[in-house]
């Protein structure tokens, strides 16, 4: 199911040093059908990534549903004129199939891998349920009636394709997934996170160094970032809002769409991040609790390959 794409060829580690960084934007959780805005949100992300010399854009989830009134909305996206990649989120099967998703986004298939400069890049799929012993993809909106809720899991096929797929690769590595899989929060992330960072840290071990660099991850709406066994994981918050819950009134609304350039060298990994108002009224005038944690913004960091702090831009 999983299919490669080569977007350029890389250098491996031990050759001579490239010449150069890989830079790429990066968006998440838009929200097209339930969120405000979203085509003028997306239309400013893409405007602004067409004026800079990216590698390519990514969008990491909950993106659209596949659905026709949806045309002019990927219609936008499609007009950033370098490679396009996606990660499928929950709330893209809500009205559809896993595949609906990647025809309409016109990528290799649910989980895949590419090179750009001399980076390698993994896109995972972590939208599976998994009950009496099987994984059922995620379709048409399933999700909401499995036992456990919304708790995701990347499947068996999928985690033996990404252990081999690592192993081929000479190349550091930057993971892209919808659910988080780190432990920032134990909420909403992917139910069996501690295999797929296995998969991560024996491709570590058995290179000897850190092939897998870092990870970038959506579906929490919030900004955050762990540093784990000398990978870097970034929360990347939504494009769109906080979802505070149907008693406090459903969505917190950023004034404006959120979005991050990131840049990685052999050294370091290089999140720019961009900031946003909330739409009155906010967490804190809702009676949110711990409302001060969430902000509207993603934060810009700069950490160092391999395992160093964030230190914040």
């Amino acid at each position: 199911m999983g299919a490669g794409l080569v977007a350029a060829p890389f250098t491996a580690l031990g050759d001579a040093r490239p010449p150069g960084p890989t830079r790429f934007g990066i968006v998440a959780d838009v929200h097209h059908g339930l969120a405000l805005d979203t085509e003028q949100r997306l239309e400013v992300f893409v405007e602004e990534a067409s004026k800079r010399e990216l590698d390519f854009i990514v969008q990491l989830g909950d993106f659209n549903h596949p659905v026709r009134a949806a045309r002019g909305f990927l219609n936008t996206w499609m007009q950033y004129r370098g490679p396009r990649h996606g990660v499928l989120g929950n709330h893209d099967m809500d009205m559809g199939s896993k595949e609906h998703a990647v025809d309409l986004w016109q990528v290799p298939g649910r989980y895949y891998s590419f090179d750009a400069g001399h980076f390698h890049f993994v896109v995972l799929d972590a939208n599976n349920i998994y009950q009496d012993r099987k994984f059922v993809p995620y379709a048409d909106g399933n999700y909401f009636q499995a036992a456990g809720g919304t708790d995701s899991h990347c499947d068996d096929e999928q985690l033996d394709w990404f252990a081999s797929d690592l192993h081929a690769t000479k190349s550091q590595t930057v993971v892209f997934v919808h659910q988080p899989i780190d432990e920032t929060y134990k909420g909403g992330t992917c139910g069996n996170r501690h295999r797929v960072r296995a998969v991560i840290e024996e491709a570590n071990r058995r290179a000897g160094f850190g092939k897998v660099v870092g990870c970038f991850q959506g579906h929490h709406h919030d900004d955050g970032y762990e540093e784990r066994r000398g990978v870097h994981y970034f929360r990347v918050n939504s494009s769109s809002y906080l979802w505070v819950g149907g008693e406090f009134g459903r969505m917190a609304h950023y004034d404006r769409s959120l979005f991050g350039f990131v840049t990685v060298t052999d050294d370091e990994i290089v999140l720019e991040g961009r900031d946003a108002q909330w739409v009155p009224p906010t967490p804190s005038e809702r009676g949110v609790p711990d409302a001060a944690h969430f902000v509207p913004k993603i934060v810009g960091r700069r950490v160092r390959i391999p395992g160093r702090a964030a230190v914040p831009l």
